[in-house]
């Protein structure tokens, strides 16, 4: 948990969710990102339909794995297809990375790293979209 604001989430377009995707209870919004993965985001007031939310998208999902991360009032979901995209990111990706910190042990892929790596791990790890 920190206070730092990145603004890789925030900049990506996004377009409302169908709906058919789940049934949601309470009042929240569903939207997702315009990527070539499956990023789902949840906009409510009600903390508790907000997270019963979260539970029933995560609960649907077709992988063991997926991230969860919230920013400025959107809960994003990412489902994924696969643990660690190799080659683009040698490691487990994780809500930093979907947040936009990306986090490497070893310098050599951290230097060998750039932004279409980058991208391509996200398409690889996540699910695709709706």
């Amino acid at each position: 948990l920190t206070s730092e604001r990145l603004g890789f989430l925030a900049a990506l377009p996004e377009r409302p969710a169908p709906r058919e995707l789940a049934e949601l209870a309470g009042d929240v919004d569903l939207v997702q990102k315009d990527v070539p993965f499956c990023l789902l985001g949840i906009r409510g007031d009600d903390a508790v339909a907000v997270g019963a939310a979260i539970a029933t998208l995560t609960a649907l999902r077709l992988t063991a794995a997926c991230n969860v991360c919230i920013q400025d009032g959107t809960a994003w979901v990412l489902p994924r297809r696969l643990e660690t995209p190799t080659p683009h990111f040698p490691y487990a990706l994780g809500a930093a990375e979907l947040w936009g910190r990306w986090c490497y042990v070893d310098e050599a892929p951290f230097a060998a790293a750039g932004g279409e790596d980058l991208e391509q791990a996200l398409v690889r790890a996540g699910a695709p979209p709706p």
